[in-house]
């Protein structure tokens, strides 16, 4: 199960939010979020997701995990 983490920007503490936009497009995934003194924070979103392989022994019938693999991350 992958770690989960809380990132902080303090480049953007304090500042006043002009406007947020949010992209989705063949070219380009993102959010934006604009602040008034004409800077912006935009974070950009990749295409990717991770599988997890496991080996399951279903002869039981709850599922048992014989073995986990390591993860592999697939990248469109």
């Amino acid at each position: 199960m992958p770690i989960r983490r809380i990132i902080e920007y303090p480049e953007a503490e304090g500042k006043t939010v002009a406007q947020l936009t949010v992209t989705n497009t063949d070219e380009f995934r993102g959010i934006e979020i604009a602040f008034t003194d004409e800077t912006a924070m935009q974070f950009e979103i990749g295409l990717s997701m991770e599988v997890e392989p496991q080996l399951i022994n279903w002869k039981s019938g709850n599922g048992k995990k014989l073995k986990q693999f390591p993860s592999v991350k697939v990248v469109a």
